[in-house]
């Protein structure tokens, strides 16, 4: 996933647009701390928060490069409270 993802200047570019990226050791004694915190049972996961820390939601597993980027996308855009937003 690193090379083919990760590594790549379409993800990096995504980067610039306002995530942070940070990749974790699934073998060291740190990664089994953020493990049981944040419930991650399978690697690789990749969890997405926005800038209040609140979790957006999470991805388990091998994606395509394409594929990959866009769902990273849509956590990102997103609208909070969406449902409401009709409501009159």
């Amino acid at each position: 996933m690193d090379q083919e993802v990760i590594e790549t200047y379409d993800f990096n570019k995504l980067l610039e647009t306002g995530f942070l990226f940070y990749k974790l050791n699934g073998e060291s004694a740190a990664a089994d701390v953020i493990a049981d915190q944040m419930s991650i049972q399978a690697y690789p996961t990749y969890v997405v928060f926005n800038s209040q820390g609140k979790e957006l939601g999470r991805l388990v597993g091998f994606y395509a490069k394409s594929t990959f980027i866009e769902k990273i996308k849509g956590f990102k855009y997103k609208p909070i409270n969406q449902r409401y937003t009709d409501f009159r």
